[in-house]
This record gives C-alpha cells, structure tokens and sequence, in this order.
C-alpha cells in the first residue's frame, strides 16, 4: 500500500490526503507512479476547473492573446504572461478556461496550479510539484532543497517524461513577487509560465527576464454584449426565446453594477433566488438597495460565494489599518465620477480647502443631531426570503457641517498634509495601486485616476457607516470646485478641455448633493459655469437639462426672484432661441427683464443682458420694430454705462447689424458689422469665436450686395477658423457651411453646393435636430439646388422626409 502524506492544496491552504506515490490528472483520479521513480509520460491538469463557472462567455480576444504570448520566442527561456487586473474582473476564471481548453487540445501534457496570494502558499504550492510527479525530494527535509529540486524538474522535464507544461500562479501578491522570481524556472522552452495578479507593477515585475520583458495583459470589463450574455446564462434565462426588451434589460442590469463579472454572477444568483425577472432585480440595484445586495451571498454557484462588499472589503479594512491617510483620500474620490479624475483638481482644490475648513472650524458648534440610520437589509431579505438583515451601526452626523461643509479635525488636517505634498500623494496612489483599488493613467499633460463603480459605492457605505459621509462629501465638492474657479472663462475654447475634464465630476457631486436634499451653493455656481460651457459648444439639450436643474434647487433655497434664480431663467431663455423655440424663450425674457428691473434696477449691466436676448428673440420672431426699439435702447445703455468698444457693446453693435441684414438694410448692417469685427479683433484677436462670428455676418451682406469674391474669401476664413476652433459640428460652424453652400448655389457651382449643403444638413439634424428654424431652412435650400440641377425626383424626397420644412410653402 502506498504510504500516504499530508498535502496542502495551494489553491486554499486546505489539508487533504494524497498518496506520496501518486499523481491527479484531469479531473482529479489519481494515478500511480512507482516509488521513488518518475513517471515516463505524465498527463494531468492540476487546475481547480470545478470553479470554472459553467456560464462562461467571450474572452476569446484574451484567451488568443494568452495562446500567441506563449508562442513567442524566448529562446530557451520558458515563455511568461502575466494577466492583471480588479479583484471580480475574472482573472481565475479566464486562467481557468485557458488551463482547461489548452489541456484538452493537447497543447500541454501537464499542468501545475499553484497560489500566489503569500510566500507561505508559494512555498506550498512550488513543493507540492514534487509530490504531484512522484519526485524523491518530496519529503527533503530541508525546505530549500525541495524548492531547488521543484525548479530542476521544470527545467529538465523533457528528459522526466514530460513534453509539455503549463505552469499557473494565481493571485500573486506583491510582497510575494521576489520570492516567486527567484524560484521560478529559468530555462526550457517546452515551459509556459501563466500568472495573475491585481497590479500592472506586479505583472510587470513577474514577467522581466533576463533584463528582457514577456508579455503582461490587462482584463478589463467584458463588452457589454458578452456581459448581458454572461447575466442571461447565469440567470436561467432561456437565449433562444429571448426578446430585444430582455436583452436591453440586461445591458441595463449589467451597466448597473459596471460590468464587473463577479457581480454580474451574483446578481443572476439574485434573480434565480428570489424568483424574480431580471426588471425586478434591476429596480433593486438602481435604487437604495444597493449596497445590501451587494453584501448578499451567492450560494447556488460554486464560483466566488463571497459577497462583492466582501470581496472589496478586505483591501479595504487592509488600507485603512495601514495607511489611514490613504483610506480617506479613497473616501472622498468615491464622491468623483469613477473614470478620469484628474489628479490637478486635487492638488489646485485643496488650496481653497484649508482655508475653507478653518474657516468652518472657527464658526462651528459641532452638536451631533442626526438620527439612527434604520437598516432597509431587513425588509429587503424578508420579500426576497434570502437571509436575515444584519442590524446597521448608529451614526451621528453634525448638522453645521451637513450644511456648511468640511470642519478641520486631525484625520482632515493630515489628509490636507498628503494631498499638498506632491510626494506623498504619489506614494498613497502607489498604495492605492497596490491594493487594485484605483487605476493610474499618466501622460505628459495629464494625470488621473480611475475607480470602479461598485468599489466607490462600497467606500461611500463604508463613510456612511462611518458617521463621515457628509463630511467627506464636502470634501470632495470643495476640492473640485475650488480647482473649476481657475479655469478662467468657460465661454472661451481656450477653456474647453478644462470644462469638459471637470463636468463629470461637478455632476457627480450634484447627483449626490441632491439625493441628499443638501443644497451646496458651491456647487450651484459651478453647475452655472457648467452650463455656461455647454451652450457655447452647442450641447444646447445637455445645457437646458443642468439649468433646469439648478433653477429648481435654487429657487426652493431663495426664492423665484432672488438674482442668482433670474440669472439661471436667463440662460434657460438663451437655450431656448437657440434652439429655435422663440414662443418658450420670449416667455422667460419677459419674467427675467420684470424681475431684474425691479430687483437690480433698468440700468444695471444684468438688465440690460436680458434686454439684449430679449430684443434678439423678438428679431428671431421676425417682430422687427420690437426687437430694434429694445436693441438700440440695450445698445445706447452699455455705450453709455460700460464704453463703446466693450464686448457687451459690440455685442449689441453686431446683433442690431444682423437686424438691418434681415430687413434688406445693407449698408447700415455693413457699417456695423465693420464697428463689431474692428472692435473684437482689438479686443479678442482674429481667432476669437466671436471675432469670426462676426467676419460670417459681414461675408453675408457682401453676398447680398453682390460682392461675391470679397463674401467667399470671408465665408472661407471664418469657417477655417472655426473648424480649427469650434469644431466640424458646432452650430457657428454650420451656420457657416450653409452660407457658402448658398454662395457656391448663386454661382452654379453645384457640387461645391451639393457637399455643403449635405454637410449641414447632416450635422444640423445630429446637433439641433430635425425641427430646428436651421435645419429647416438648410432643407429648403438643398431642395431648391436639386430643383435648379432638374433633379425634382430628389428634391420630393426632401419633401417628403422633412414636411415641416415645407409647411408655409
């Protein structure tokens, strides 16, 4: 009988008895080698595949690039990939599936599993190869001797009866890498050596050989497809009576919980469970329920049966043990859109929060008031009969600082310390990293982090739990929006990119601030600038939705006529005519000019701003006499309040100019247009958006004159620099191609109009949509190119695709 050993599994450090003279193939049984002998033609897969779930799906992108990494010449060197990623990504089960198709094609005749997750298991696991080959090391009694002995066998299988193998490390550690790199084998092409681990610098380290580098692999996310499909498998559904609205109800459920294929697993567990389809299930996760159901159990698989909260939670109680710093700088990056934060919102924001904390430390009487929080848990497993709710912890929340904002205290002060010092924010990233706890991206201009969905909902719990949550919260809104005050102008495109790298974040707290009915004025100014920079890019829809919002909140906290709510009904108006609906913007100049006149008084530069946009509809109205009473009473006003050659002023100089334009006035419109563009290029130069709105306005009356070569030199610069500037979509932009298009039209240049026209069109019904005045009119004027060329078939088609266009015709 053959003598029997204690051996450890490496996968779990789970004592189990295996014979000393017997090896596990595929599936487990054991086969016998004769002692003290190796066996002449091994064959076993030691991999754990009983984990592997039955639903996996896709990954054949990554699988393919596992196969070509180790087909790779590496010389004599076994050939390494080391595949990285956040803990759920799915780093096992994709190891898992490749250990398994790569042994059943007979790629390998042996593979070997082994865990990295600490020193002691690799220990386990590097030994363990002895007793899975039969080796007469196996029961060395120096520890050193077997591990010598592991890595001789691996690098002279060839001649022990093995003509291939596969050699897996699983979740290795960082603090485990150097040990793994020196008893790693160093030779023998027949070797491939697969890892995984949490951090791109592990998976680095693990794969440098010999001053060379293998190949490392990043897993992100599945695709969405492949991740509904995962959702649908798991979940019982039946794929072949599967509808679009399941499908989409999927993708919806899947987005939820970011793709992430541990929670994909688990909210399929979910829906099995309870009995419930997956519109149910979604319901659950966009709501309060969230956090709850990711700390539920998955009990109906044998993949991962942790709960997602806990399988985060244990980097999470490790950082905040060991870096208390760290953990807070987690805490209030959660508050920020997950992907894209950008590191230079936190070194410029925390300037303004040390002395906005300090102020709020010296003006506060901290009394903690808030109530209990009561566990919704409970309720919860009670209708879906899952377990028990566990009872929540009490917190107390200082109402001053619910209000106000962050008070300086000695865990703030100490983070105001890391995040000031350059140096030790980049070692609390570099913990962070470590812990695969947020991404890092950098680049020569810009720096930013990344964190997962479901990883920032389990931080914000964690703070919620804490009593910090309101705290930390203004943290973050301090921080962000202390960094916006610096961007200087966001109607400028010189300011763009500054705008756009900050909206999602500024959106992100205002979703939260108002869950939280808090009010932050902080951030009801940077939303104003927000929208501000919306409108002058043309993202009118996206523009009206934030003002919209912000009017609601800000006149509930001050009241319909305060200032700040007459300023947000201001630009709510000036979205509405550019989006041609002049009825809906005529209606809200009218309450804004009543209640800035009564408010700040006729003359004040805000007044006059609405009298301006006020006559500017009127003319959009075709209401001519309306509009050029109040255009040269805004006008006669600023010249006399802020001078003649003042921006507000050349702005009334150019729109009464377009007034006179549109009722046939040519040479007074010239003589104004010449008085806006001189001004404007002294006052912005020849690039500035207004400055070429304005070379566009004067092109038009050459046209109209009939100074054609003068108006087509003008309709060309203005629209390079508007390309260069503005971009090929944005409506001045396309303002422009649509009075080229109209100018090559007059001289029968047909297919320089044809191109124009089609462009316009196309981005006019993608940017203002298909009932736009301008949409409309470029519709009305590429029918009537068509009709000129006898191409009446064509211009019926427009006919009959845009009605309206045609409707007073």
């Amino acid at each position: 009988m053959a003598q029997q050993t204690v051996h450890i599994d490496a996968r779990y450090g789970i004592p189990t008895d295996v014979g000393r003279d017997q090896i596990v193939n595929y599936y487990g049984v054991a086969q016998s080698v004769p002692s003290g002998q190796p066996s002449s033609s091994l064959s076993f897969n030691d991999a754990p595949i009983d984990l592997l779930s039955s639903h996996f799906t896709g990954r054949e992108d990554e699988l393919d690039h596992i196969g070509k990494a180790f087909g790779m010449d590496h010389g004599r060197v076994p050939a390494r990939c080391a595949v990285y990623g956040m803990p759920g990504i799915g780093k096992t089960q994709l190891t898992l599936q490749y250990a398994m198709q790569a042994y059943s094609r007979q790629r390998y005749s042996v593979v070997f599993w082994i865990s990295g997750a600490t020193v002691e298991k690799l220990n386990q696991g590097l030994t363990k190869v002895l007793t899975l080959v039969g080796h007469p090391d196996r029961d060395h009694p120096k520890q050193s001797t077997r591990l010598t002995s592991a890595r001789r066998w691996l690098e002279e299988s060839d001649v022990n009866g093995c003509s291939k193998w596969l050699l897996i490390f699983d979740n290795v550690a960082q603090e485990a890498v150097g040990f793994l790199k020196e008893h790693l084998p160093r030779q023998n092409l027949m070797g491939n050596i697969l890892l995984t681990t949490r951090t791109e610098a592990a998976a680095e380290a693990v794969v440098a050989v010999a001053g060379k580098q293998h190949d490392i692999l990043e897993l992100c996310a599945p695709d969405l497809r492949n991740a509904a499909n995962q959702l649908l498998k798991e979940a019982g559904v039946d794929m072949s009576d599967t509808g679009a609205a399941s499908i989409s109800g999927a993708e919806a459920l899947v987005k939820s919980v970011g793709r992430l294929p541990l929670a994909i697993t688990h909210a399929a567990s979910l829906a099995r469970q309870s009995h419930k389809n997956l519109d149910y299930v979604l319901r659950l996760y966009q709501g309060a329920h969230k956090f709850e159901l990711m700390d539920l159990e998955n009990n109906l698989s044998n993949y991962e049966q942790k709960s997602v909260a806990v399988t985060f939670g244990s980097q999470l109680k490790e950082l905040e043990s060991r870096s208390p710093d760290c953990s807070n700088l987690l805490r209030v990056i959660s508050f920020f859109d997950p992907e894209g934060i950008p590191l230079d919102m936190i070194t410029e924001g925390v300037k303004g929060l040390r002395l906005h904390s300090a102020s709020n430390s010296r003006s506060s009487d901290i009394t903690p008031t808030s109530k209990p929080t009561q566990s919704i848990l409970h309720k919860l497993a009670t209708k879906l009969q899952l377990r028990r709710a566990k009872p929540t912890i009490t917190t107390q929340v200082s109402t001053d600082e619910q209000i106000n904002g962050p008070i300086m205290d000695p865990q703030l002060e100490s983070l105001i310390a890391l995040m000031s010092s350059p140096v030790q924010l980049q070692q609390a990233i570099q913990h962070l990293r470590q812990l695969s706890l947020v991404g890092y991206k950098s680049t020569e201009d810009t720096s930013a982090l990344r964190i997962h969905d479901l990883i920032q909902i389990i931080i914000q719990e964690s703070a919620r739990r804490d009593g910090r949550q309101y705290h930390w919260f203004h943290v973050a809104t301090v921080l962000a929006c202390d960094a916006f005050r610096h961007v200087d102008d966001p109607f400028s495109h010189t300011c763009w990119a500054q705008c756009e790298m900050f909206h999602p974040h500024i959106q992100s707290l205002t979703k939260w601030d108002d869950e939280h009915t808090i009010g932050n004025s902080e951030l009801r100014r940077a939303n104003m600038r927000i929208g501000q920079y919306l409108k002058s890019r043309g993202r009118y829809s996206e523009a009206e939705a934030l003002f919209k919002r912000a009017l609601t909140s800000t006149e509930k906290l001050l009241g319909p006529e305060h200032p700040d709510s007459l300023t947000i009904v201001q630009n709510i108006s000036s979205v509405y005519w550019r989006q041609g609906r002049y009825d809906q913007a005529e209606a809200l100049c009218n309450r804004t000019l009543t209640g800035r006149e009564k408010v700040l008084g006729p003359q004040h530069p805000k007044t006059l701003e609405t009298m301006h946009t006020y006559a500017t509809v009127y003319r959009l109205q075709k209401r001519f006499v309306e509009a050029e009473k109040l255009y040269e009473r805004a006008l006669a006003s600023r010249e006399k309040l802020l001078g003649p050659e003042h921006p507000d002023t050349l702005q009334t100089v150019n729109n009464l100019a377009v007034l006179y334009h549109v009722q046939d006035r040519y040479i007074e419109a010239e003589t104004l247009f010449r008085r806006a563009l001189a001004g404007r290029e002294k006052s912005f130069g020849q690039d500035h958006k207004e400055t070429l709105g304005t070379v566009n306005n004067l092109a038009m009356v050459y046209e109209l004159q009939g100074r054609f070569k003068e108006a087509e030199e003008l309709y060309g610069q203005a629209l390079r620099g508007q390309e260069t500037l503005l971009g090929y979509e944005h409506p001045n932009t396309l303002r422009t191609v649509q009075n080229l298009a109209h100018t090559y039209h007059l001289h029968r240049r047909w297919d320089e109009a044809e191109t124009l026209y089609q462009r316009a069109l196309t981005g006019r019904e993608k940017v203002l949509g298909l009932d736009h005045p301008d949409t409309l009119v470029t519709v009305r004027e590429f029918a009537e190119l068509l009709k000129d060329q006898s191409r009446n078939a064509e211009a019926m088609i427009l006919h009959k695709d845009f009605p309206l266009a045609f409707k007073s015709q």
